[in-house]
């Protein structure tokens, strides 16, 4: 059967129990710091940083921290070099011949210093990642990485911190650095609660654009780059879909 959007998010809980409340709280955000699911949406990720900060240890809270704090615990953490050189790795060993810049001469560049980093597609943006050979800093990758990967269509899923994270190589036959299509789309079925732009409206890099409410927090999704509203398909209120276009910024021209 089809659950749709109208039943509660809820799908788990992790539950632990230490003899203090500083111990508990550290073993939770491990367990939600180890959580690997994909390509259902969790909030673990979220809850492995609250577990962690410092006003909720000290039990300097409210009803409101959650909705004062939440943009800064849910920002998008930067992946390690050590996941990002492994990233690299397995798109090497996954896509083999399809590897743009080989595969025993990575990094190789005649009459001029070797390359020791080459672009990938992190979660949608590009990113320079070290080549890598299989291992970083000394340590091999399946050691320390096991199997915390799925494939993925192009790319693959990495698990850090109880989020997943999708790389993929940068698209042949357009810029390194080519940014997103400007297409800002639902990550998570949700309730559309705050509509800041209206369509063909001038917008600025990082302007918040909706907020959707989902899995009990607020999601504020921004404009990619600097441009215009050019669809805006999102109304306060509205019930949408993972995946549900609410709005698409058009580039400014230079």
């Amino acid at each position: 059967g089809e659950i749709s959007i109208h039943y509660d998010p809820m799908i788990a809980k992790l539950v632990v129990h230490a003899d203090t409340r500083d111990e508990a709280a550290a073993r939770l955000a491990e367990a939600c710091s180890n959580v690997e699911v994909w390509p259902v949406k969790t909030n673990a990720a979220f809850l492995a940083a609250l577990l962690r900060e410092p006003l909720f240890l000290d039990g300097d809270t409210t009803t409101n921290f959650i909705a004062a704090e939440g943009e800064r615990l849910v920002a998008p953490a930067h992946l390690r070099p050590a996941t990002l050189a492994h990233g690299m790795t397995l798109l090497r060993q996954g896509l083999g011949g399809e590897w743009p810049i080989g595969d025993r001469l990575a990094g190789l560049r005649l009459n001029a210093e070797r390359r020791d980093s080459a672009t990938l597609v992190l979660n949608g943006q590009p990113t320079t990642a070290p080549i890598g050979d299989g291992r970083f800093a000394g340590v091999a990758l399946d050691e320390e990485f096991g199997n915390r990967f799925v494939r993925d269509g192009e790319g693959f899923i990495l698990f850090e911190g109880g989020a997943p994270h999708r790389v993929t190589l940068a698209s042949r036959g357009t810029a390194a650095g080519a940014a997103a299509d400007g297409a800002i789309l639902s990550p998570m079925p949700g309730r559309v609660i705050a509509v800041a732009v209206a369509a063909g409206e001038s917008v600025a890099k990082g302007q918040k654009l909706v907020t959707l409410e989902a899995m009990k927090m607020e999601h504020t999704l921004t404009a990619p780059f600097d441009g215009v509203v050019a669809e805006l398909d999102a109304s306060e209120g509205a019930q949408v879909s993972e995946g549900a276009l609410l709005a698409r910024v058009e580039r400014s021209e230079e």
